[in-house]
């Protein structure tokens, strides 16, 4: 969470109505400057945690989390989107049945000032060399997020989600994708994915990943 304060309580309580309840929340706020999220997230009620780190990035505050995280298998949510309530249950299920799968995803819908929906259907190697298939709220399991050292922490323009899918497939690690809309993917003017559609700010990540 970095400055949004406005909208985390939505996110942490989409984590709260899933139908699979063995969980924990933690929150890393990247060295918010807002006051009014600094003390919002001041507030949050046990048992979520909050970590506070200098700001660092997307990257750095996902691999943080992860570090201090005592599961077994992640997932990644941005403050401002929300988890379909049948997310982790459906998810865990592809892991449980398929120990071959190393991450799954899901389809998205879009709210805010855009309205759309997004059904990619192949997460290997050849599919994620043409475009980033899976989505960052996807689950990952330990392993396999350790293998490949979490995310890269330089990728702090974008593309750090899709950069951390193509090292998965790149060390053999399979994914799958529940073909249903799992995740509300939120899109405002000033969106992260928004912003990057500026050239000069898209084609540093797009060469990293190349």
């Amino acid at each position: 969470c970095f400055n949004h304060g406005a909208f985390i309580g939505e996110a942490i309580d989409s984590v709260r109505s899933q139908s699979w309840q063995d969980f924990e929340i933690i929150v890393v706020d990247d060295g918010s400057t807002d006051s009014a999220t600094v003390d919002v997230l001041s507030r949050l009620p046990s048992p979520i945690r909050v970590l506070n780190t200098a700001n660092r990035g997307l990257p750095a505050a996902r691999n943080h989390a992860a570090a201090h995280a005592a599961g077994a298998v992640f997932c990644a949510l941005d403050s401002d989107d929300k988890l379909a309530p049948t997310w982790h249950e459906k998810g865990m299920r592809i892991l449980d049945q398929r120990p071959e799968v190393a991450f799954v995803s899901h389809w998205l819908e879009t709210f805010g000032d855009e309205h759309w929906t997004w059904k990619p259907e192949r997460c290997d190697l050849a599919s994620l060399l043409a475009r980033n298939t899976v989505n960052g709220a996807a689950l990952v399991r330990r392993d396999a997020f350790e293998a490949v050292g979490g995310y890269d922490e330089t990728m702090r323009d974008g593309c750090e989600d899709w950069d951390f899918w193509l090292r998965l497939v790149e060390h053999g690690f399979e994914g799958a994708i529940v073909p249903e809309v799992l995740f509300y993917y939120c899109r405002r003017h000033d969106s992260m994915s928004r912003e990057m559609l500026e050239e000069a700010r898209y084609r540093r990540p797009l060469e990293a990943l190349i």
